[in-house]
């Protein structure tokens, strides 16, 4: 069997496999196999390629691969896309969704994890349309 019938065959299982279990849109199911195919090419090149030799030192070159590229990508879904993928592939002797990292959450400004009492306080007011009461007096709420 050459490489394109087998490529094609493992499409088509892993599309299935995203639409009827994962549940996935087709633009997703697109870009899933996408960057699974990428990886394929990068770990096997042309050779057809045993899914079960492919090792958790093969995701990190293939990451770096990308990553290393001007500009780096920062997109979340690469790292989401993989993983599906190797859940699919769960086949191999371990399972290496497990071995791809999550990329880090950036957030703009957010509210304070915890607020002191005036901070409360005055949130409330801004809410409820409240005059600014003088700091030294406190509401029990």
């Amino acid at each position: 069997m050459n490489k394109e019938i087998a490529r094609a065959e493992l499409r088509r299982d892993y599309e299935t496999y995203l639409r009827r279990q994962r549940g996935l849109s087709e633009r997703t199911i697109f870009h899933s196999w996408r960057i699974a195919d990428r990886f394929l090419e990068f770990r096997f090149g042309k050779e057809i390629g045993d899914l079960s030799r492919i090792t958790t030192t093969d995701i990190v070159g293939f990451l770096q691969h990308l990553t290393t590229r001007t500009p780096p990508l920062r997109d979340k879904t690469l790292s989401s896309h993989l993983r599906n993928f190797f859940r699919y592939l769960f086949k191999t002797a371990t399972n290496l969704a497990l071995a791809i990292p999550s990329v880090a959450q950036r957030y703009g400004t957010r509210l304070p994890r915890h607020l002191t009492t005036e901070q409360v306080d005055t949130l409330i007011r801004a809410v409820r349309h409240e005059p600014e009461r003088p700091a030294n007096t406190s509401r029990i709420i």
